[in-house]
């Protein structure tokens, strides 16, 4: 993934101006609606209380007391999503599964370079953890933690171009302020990961630091690495645009 880092620029999002890595931020395009409020303040034009849901969606979640969540909306520049506003060591974190930022690289998209994706119609419920790509499952030693923590949990599929998000209570009450984000990338030897493990659940280091954290998928194994000098495989699966988040 080393190819994956570049130069370091400057990207705007919302009122922010906010360091960036540019292969890694064509998925910070949909950030542009996630961190811009009204003028005057007025979040409740852009974040909008939808349910609540207790009892079932709440109690412990990555090893820390989640008190409750509620349902929230966003415009992005690609749509609307809907995601969920967590409270988690008694503060506010809002946090989007599973957002896709590219087309689904299957047919003549596989092992092709990620293409960019359509903006959507409605509302995208973005409130559940995404696919993971394709890879199999270790069992080498069944029973033992240490390594089933590793595995999947959620649907093995070749569609899984996708992000999660968390954007600490910060972002929506002083947009003026510059925060930083940072992009998680799962290692895995090439061949396994996804941003579904519980153990990259995001929400107290959003909460704590006041920082917007963004977690992608990418495809492993052949999917994602396959060379043969053709056309149809030629090697840059995981190679990022830059050019989509400048919009």
């Amino acid at each position: 993934m080393s190819r994956l880092l570049g130069s370091s620029v400057m990207s705007r999002m919302g009122n922010w101006k906010l360091p960036c890595w540019r292969p890694l931020f064509l998925i910070v395009s949909l950030l542009v609606g996630l961190t811009q409020s009204a003028p005057g303040g007025n979040e409740q034009s852009v974040y909008t209380r939808a349910t609540t849901s207790r009892g079932q969606n709440s109690g412990t979640e990555g090893g820390h007391r989640e008190r409750h969540r509620e349902q929230t909306m966003v415009q992005t520049s690609t749509g609307k999503l809907r995601g969920l506003k967590k409270t988690v060591v008694g503060k506010d974190v809002f946090v989007y599964y599973g957002i896709p930022f590219a087309k689904p690289p299957v047919g003549d998209l596989r092992f092709k370079k990620p293409e960019k994706n359509e903006p959507w119609d409605g509302v995208y419920n973005a409130v559940n953890l995404p696919n993971t790509c394709y890879q199999e499952k270790y069992y080498s030693f069944p029973g033992f933690r240490g390594e089933e923590m590793w595995n999947p949990t959620t649907n093995i599929s070749e569609d899984c171009l996708y992000m999660n998000l968390w954007a600490p209570k910060t972002a929506v009450h002083r947009p003026e302020k510059k925060l930083p984000i940072l992009v998680w990338i799962y290692g895995g030897g090439y061949m396994s990961g996804t941003i579904s493990l519980d153990v990259y659940n995001a929400d107290v280091l959003a909460a704590e630091n006041d920082v917007i954290i963004v977690s992608i998928n990418y495809r492993v194994g052949a999917f994602g690495f396959l060379y043969l000098n053709t056309e149809d495989a030629p090697g840059k699966a995981n190679a990022l645009r830059p050019a989509w988040i400048l919009n």
